[in-house]
């Protein structure tokens, strides 16, 4: 393998790293996405049970209150937009996104492994190649 190809070699191995890296950032943002729904559902069950819930104001801050109307929920659905369901429709859409959101991971998982052996492939041929031009002592 000449020079040019060694280093074409090396740097597609650091894309490839790079793109693993990115793929494990998006992992641990959906984890964190689907722990924070399944806290939700939660949530919303627990509320049927009883009037008095914890509400969350941000950085681990809550304050007690009492829910007075316990038919109806806002769901966000996008661009600032709130639609009203009764509690069992938003568990239900809450359980979706996760399902949808779990099926992602799994595609993200596929896709590091395969790069993974993309990168132990490469990794070889460079080792390979650096091997044979070092000269011994």
């Amino acid at each position: 393998m000449e020079k040019s190809r060694l280093q074409e070699k090396i740097l597609q191995y650091r894309i490839l790293e790079s793109r693993v890296e990115t793929l494990n950032k998006q992992l641990n943002l959906i984890s964190a996405k689907i722990e924070e729904l399944e806290h939700t559902k939660n949530g919303l069950e627990e509320l049927e049970k009883c009037n008095q819930l914890n509400f969350s104001l941000g950085s681990e801050v809550y304050v007690k209150g009492e829910v007075t109307d316990k038919k109806k929920v806002f769901v966000g659905i996008g661009a600032n937009i709130f639609i009203e369901k009764t509690f069992e429709e938003a568990i239900q859409v809450l359980k979706k996104r996760k399902e949808e959101l779990e099926k992602i991971v799994q595609q993200i998982q596929s896709e590091i492994s395969n790069l993974l052996s993309v990168l132990q492939q490469i990794g070889r041929e460079i080792k390979k190649e650096v091997d044979k031009n070092v000269q011994p002592v």
